[in-house]
């Protein structure tokens, strides 16, 4: 029992560097068998296919970000939780599964999860969508809000690319989030009050 868990655990490290590397579509079985250093036909008998052993890769690191964006939305407008305190959510879980949201987010096309970066859009420009409209603006303008939230993802997955700690990347979600709030002046007021707190 011990070994067959063994074998597993070597198969989803090597199928998370494979789709990593070259996406679901491209992503080859044998591959993936050679780099755990077992048989192909191992990939079938401890997951059965292709698309379970991309399950098995992503679904914890989909599941988590998929509740917290639902919850982190809902808290934000009803004003249980602010902008900041979800990006620092958000960035913190990405932190924890930092080569599946790659994966989830930019190399699952054709892939089981393929919808999944689309309904983390749907999701962002829900929350967006809605403080815009709070501060007057038009609801014609959903295309500058799918462009703002494109923008936001892009910027998250750049930063978790990077391997910064965690304290680093916390820190430069805070200062993107003010940028996006209140431009170059509001992200410098928010870095100096960082540096600020930090040296006393």
């Amino acid at each position: 029992m011990e070994k067959d868990m063994d074998v597993r655990q070597k198969l989803k490290l090597a199928a998370k560097a494979e789709f990593l590397k070259s996406g679901y579509q491209k992503a080859s079985l044998r591959h993936i068998s050679q780099a755990a250093g077992v048989s192909t036909g191992s990939v079938y008998f401890f997951f059965g296919s292709k698309e379970e052993l991309f399950h098995a890769v992503v679904d914890e690191a989909a599941d988590a970000l998929h509740t917290l964006l639902i919850n982190g939305t809902e808290k934000e407008l009803s004003g249980e939780a602010t902008g900041e305190e979800n990006d620092r959510a958000f960035i913190e879980t990405l932190h924890c599964y930092p080569e599946e949201a790659v994966i989830l987010l930019e190399k699952a096309q054709d892939s089981p999860m393929a919808a999944f970066r689309n309904e983390i859009v749907a999701l962002l420009e829900k929350g967006f969508m809605a403080f815009f409209l709070r501060a007057g603006g038009d609801p014609k303008d959903d295309k500058l809000i799918r462009l703002l939230v494109e923008q936001r993802v892009f910027a998250m997955l750049s930063l978790i690319s990077r391997r910064y700690d965690l304290q680093t990347t916390v820190r430069y979600t805070v200062l993107l989030g003010a940028y996006g709030e209140s431009g170059f002046s509001g992200m410098m007021e928010k870095y100096h009050q960082m540096k600020k707190d930090s040296a006393e």
